[in-house]
This record gives structure tokens, sequence and C-alpha cells, in this order.
């Protein structure tokens, strides 16, 4: 195998900054790798390479980021309590902050937000509930009402129940502060991500 001098990695990745691969390229690759799984001697291989390995601040950052803090242990057969769930929440948004990570947008919900402003409301997007460890879509803090903006993907049953908890949730901790929503909504984009309806599910019934 050949191997390469850290000078000459290091230029590789220089002349690699800010190269981003082509759509076509990406559905190829996607393409190919479809239905590959990884051997049970494979996987043996890499957890063999890896034992011993001490990793380095950075990757362990990165790997809490990303919600791997301890791979070795493994949570096979555990489940974590609602405490742990929302301590570990707070501190990956935490993280991504810190780190200045950008949160996902929805496709769309940048235009729809931007209407909606125009009628009187202020809505920033993409708001930290750094408390419980959420971003969501909309908040306008002045009339205190949230907005989430459903793409299709909320249509999957996974989804669909992570929302329910993730409204449930944020509904209470407001309420848990003595301080009500007046409003919690969301927006139907479910359908080639266009907005059908906005549907109220606590607080005022209308935007």
């Amino acid at each position: 195998m050949r191997k390469f001098s850290l000078e000459h990695i290091k230029k590789l990745s220089e002349s690699h900054k800010g190269y981003v691969m082509p759509k076509e390229q990406r559905r190829k690759i996607s393409e190919a790798n479809k239905g590959r799984t990884v051997s049970k001697l494979t996987r043996e291989k890499i957890s063999k390479s890896n034992r011993g390995k001490i990793r380095s601040d950075k990757t362990k950052k990165l790997l809490m980021i990303i919600g791997i803090k301890n791979p070795s242990r493994g949570m096979l057969g555990k489940h974590h309590s609602k405490k742990t769930k929302e301590k570990i929440k707070r501190t990956k948004l935490k993280l991504f902050m810190e780190n200045k990570h950008p949160t996902c947008i929805d496709k769309g919900s940048i235009k729809w937000f931007f209407k909606i402003n125009r009628l009187g409301y202020n809505f920033e997007i993409n708001y930290p509930l750094m408390d419980i460890g959420y971003v969501v879509d909309g908040y306008d803090e002045e009339k205190h009402i949230i907005v989430e903006y459903d793409t299709p993907y909320h249509k999957q049953h996974k989804q669909k129940m992570r929302d329910l908890e993730r409204q449930s949730n944020i509904i209470e901790y407001f309420e848990s502060l003595n301080k009500p929503l007046k409003g919690f909504f969301r927006v139907d984009a479910t359908q080639n991500y266009t907005p059908k309806s906005v549907v109220s599910i606590y607080g005022k019934k209308k935007l």
C-alpha cells in the first residue's frame, strides 16, 4: 500500500478546500453504495485496528456532536431516561453553537417566514431553546409564538413520533416557566415542499 508523507497529505487537503462534489457525481456514488453492507470479518478488523487508540480532544468533541460519546460501551438493549435525553440534547446544541455548526433549514421555510414577517410578525428562523436542547423553525419572541415547518420527511412514522414528543416538551417547558406560549403552529408543507395549511396546536387558533 502506498504511503504519503504528512506534508503531501496536508497539500492534498489544502487543494480540496472549498470543493463541492457535483450533484450528479454524488447521485452515482449513492446509487453504487445502495445495499452494501460491511461484513462481520471487516467489522472485526476495524474493531481490532481501533483498540488502544487514544482520541484527541477535538475528535472526542466531534463524536459527542454526532451522538457517539463512548462507542466502546455501546447502547445495545439500553434506553436513556427522559432526564438523560434532555441533558444530551442540551450538550449537543451547546457544542453546535460553540463550534458554529449550521443547523438544518427546511426547504421553503425561509421564503414562508419572510412572507409572514411582512404581515407584522418578527419570526427568527432556527431559534435555539438552550435549556431543553431544541432548535425551533421559527419563534416570534414579542408575540411569544412558535411555528414548526413540516416538509415531506415529517410524514415518516418515526419522525411524526419525534415531532409529537418535541412539541409536547416545548409546550411543557414554557408552562413550567409560568410563561405559556400564546401560540404553537405547524405549517403543512409535506406535499412537494408547498405550504398547504397552518394548523394550530396550542393557544391561538389562527396566525
